[in-house]
């Protein structure tokens, strides 16, 4: 049976489907600020440890641009998120650097630490959580370095996303993936879900043999005829 977790402030509002052991359902989690309207929220820790999170250019066959809900609680009231590409959890956790601060990842759940998604309205939902240090955070597309001060979800404004439903998955995801085969970049290798045939060509047109470890770079990822730009970065 699906569970659902129900947004707090629009009880009327599509409910997002939780993920559970043996089913899991993927979500584009995706910008409704006008600066970045459109762009989606992606584990970008492959390219960049300083800024783990991101928003990029949607890319349906992307992992790294998929993410899971789960119960951070037993009363359903909170979720965290977990990335299709890496597994690695995104709860109210960062750090402080300068006048602003990061939004982490982590490997493991913290049990009763995750975010109340509140509507906003036009199917618009803000992340907001309470961190280790007591203060109301919330997830918000800010530009590298900007203060973003206090939190005050709007429409519109940098902590509005709306979500996109991609696929649903049950049992082991790459066995299961169904007829979209999705990329993963793992350990400086990229990977393509379902066993299928694909090609690896660098930006200056050389392909590259399928599973091999790559250097840091673009490359062109091409399965069934669709190719996707992937950025491996240094690890």
């Amino acid at each position: 049976m699906a569970s659902f977790f129900s947004w707090a402030g629009n009880a009327n509002a599509q409910k997002l489907e939780i993920s559970y052991p043996g089913h899991q359902v993927w979500y584009q989690v995706v910008s409704a600020f006008p600066e970045t309207k459109g762009m989606v929220m992606s584990d970008c820790l492959a390219v960049s440890t300083s800024f783990p999170i991101g928003v990029e250019m949607p890319q349906e066959a992307l992992a790294s641009q998929q993410w899971l809900f789960a119960y951070a609680d037993d009363e359903g009231k909170l979720v965290y998120m977990v990335n299709r590409n890496t597994g690695h959890i995104l709860q109210p956790v960062s750090e402080a650097d300068n006048l602003y601060r990061i939004a982490k990842l982590v490997n493991a759940a913290d049990t009763g630490k995750g975010f109340v998604l509140t509507g906003l309205g036009r199917g618009q939902y803000a992340f907001v959580g309470t961190e280790a240090d007591g203060q109301l955070r919330g997830l918000v597309a800010a530009h590298q370095g900007q203060a973003t001060g206090k939190v005050v979800p709007e429409q519109d404004s940098p902590y509005a996303w709306t979500f996109k439903k991609m696929e649903v998955t049950n049992g082991v995801d790459e066995a299961s993936a169904g007829e979209r085969p999705l990329i993963y970049l793992r350990n400086r290798r990229i990977e393509v879900s379902g066993g299928v045939p694909y090609t690896i060509t660098r930006a200056d047109g050389v392909q590259v043999p399928c599973g091999s470890q790559l250097p840091a770079g673009v490359y062109l990822v091409t399965v069934a005829g669709r190719t996707t730009k992937v950025v491996n970065g240094k690890q």
